[in-house]
């Protein structure tokens, strides 16, 4: 499952946001990027989101994702064309609709 990770600037009332832990960024040329997830807690993979920032934020993102390279976690070595991240180093408050958090607890 994919959710879509937007920075939050607003609140909508329809939408939540919470803290995730950057893994690792997947980019392919002509398709969109996603963000593999941990939850800051316990560090676990907690799933994956579409990045839908603007071009200047996404490029901040990226400048983030090379300084803070690192190795791919265990359960996700498997995942080819990934930039991985240093674990715990990048917090992202990813957007997502109210109630859909409980789908992968």
């Amino acid at each position: 499952m994919c959710r879509k990770l937007r920075l939050s600037f607003s609140g909508f009332g329809r939408d939540a946001a919470a803290p995730f832990n950057l893994l690792g960024v997947k980019r392919e040329h002509g398709r969109a990027a996603f963000a593999y997830l941990a939850d800051p807690r316990t560090g676990k993979y907690r799933g994956s989101a579409f990045i839908t920032v603007g071009h200047d934020i996404k490029d901040r993102q990226w400048k983030r994702v090379r300084e803070n390279a690192g190795p791919p976690p265990k359960e996700l070595k498997k995942k080819t064309a990934t930039q991985w991240v240093k674990p715990g180093v990048v917090t992202l408050r990813v957007e997502h609709l109210r109630g859909e958090h409980g789908h992968r607890a």
